[in-house]
């Protein structure tokens, strides 16, 4: 039987609250695109909660 682990946060993405929409929008951080707007008011699971300035993706 295999051992039940918890799931990691997923590399690469983060998810801010968006206040005019009220939903959760989930961004790609390599690249800076948004990805994803959640449906319904929760959020979205293992996806790190960002501010809006802490998703932008790393200057090169």
């Amino acid at each position: 039987m295999q051992k039940r682990t918890t799931h990691p946060y997923m590399k690469n993405r983060c998810q801010i609250y968006n206040r005019s929409l009220r939903r959760w929008v989930k961004y790609d951080t390599s690249t800076g695109s948004m990805m994803q707007v959640k449906r319904d008011p929760s959020p979205f699971a293992r996806i790190r909660k960002k501010t809006m300035t802490g998703c932008e993706p790393p200057s090169h």
